[in-house]
């Protein structure tokens, strides 16, 4: 099995990670991982918490990590990375469900895969993250990570992350933008909040306009500010795991 599952999530959407997993034991018993956070400048409920580990432990291989203070969404996903026990993680929005086996499809062998051409669903091994030393977690909010993932990996492969249709995937944070779910209008709270730091970061100090990689900018863009290493020593100890 070369890949487990990885979810992040927070208080309001607590019926749709209900849900999702609930989903996904239909189809396959790879180990889920689950990232919790709690809201801005909140503590982590802990009725919440344990709410969530009483319905995890339904399950065999659900295993939830709780931050107690809000982390970004970067970091949310480089620790899903970072924890898995497998060489990939397939990381999912909270708020999809399923309709179909889309895991008896999914090219395992693939680097970086995004379902749907997008990152609410995406293929990722340990060595892809560490080749474009993973998601950036100067980006404290969430928001634009997965650009400047894209802008990376056009400036290092020069072209495009791979894209994998599969049906049988439901967003229902789409179905809330155009008012068409009502499951994801009750969960999500009736509203949809993105902080200004990302994309004031991203924008006043990584990048200035100019280069040739447009990636999911909309016009060309150059990097201005080098990548700060992040987890150095994960390949260290993929390659020693074994002489412990």
């Amino acid at each position: 099995m070369t890949y487990s599952i990885g979810i992040t999530t927070f208080k309001r959407r607590e019926r749709l990670l209900c849900n999702l997993v609930s989903s996904v034991r239909q189809y396959t018993n790879r180990t889920i991982l689950i990232a919790v956070n709690p809201d801005y400048k909140t503590p982590l409920d802990p009725e919440y918490a344990k709410r969530i580990l009483a319905f995890c432990s339904v399950f065999d291989n659900v295993l939830p990590t709780f931050f107690p203070a809000f982390t970004s969404l970067a970091k949310m996903w480089n620790t899903l990375i970072v924890n898995a026990a497998t060489p990939s993680v397939l990381i999912l929005n909270d708020d999809i469900l399923l309709d179909d086996d889309v895991f008896a499809i999914i090219p395992e062998q693939k680097e970086l895969l995004l379902l749907n051409g997008g990152w609410s669903h995406f293929l990722i091994s340990k060595r892809m993250a560490r080749s474009l030393n993973f998601f950036d977690e100067r980006l404290l909010a969430y928001g634009e990570e997965d650009g400047d993932m894209t802008w990376k990996y056009i400036n290092l492969y020069g072209e495009s992350p791979p894209k994998f249709a599969v049906s049988g995937i439901r967003n229902l944070g789409e179905g809330y933008r155009n008012n068409t779910s009502r499951l994801a209008l009750l969960d999500v709270g009736g509203q949809v909040f993105r902080p200004a730091f990302n994309r004031e970061f991203l924008f006043k100090q990584m990048y200035e306009k100019g280069g040739t990689i447009s990636g999911m900018f909309g016009e060309p863009h150059r990097r201005v500010i080098e990548d700060e290493p992040q987890y150095p020593y994960e390949a260290f100890k993929e390659e020693n795991g074994d002489r412990l």
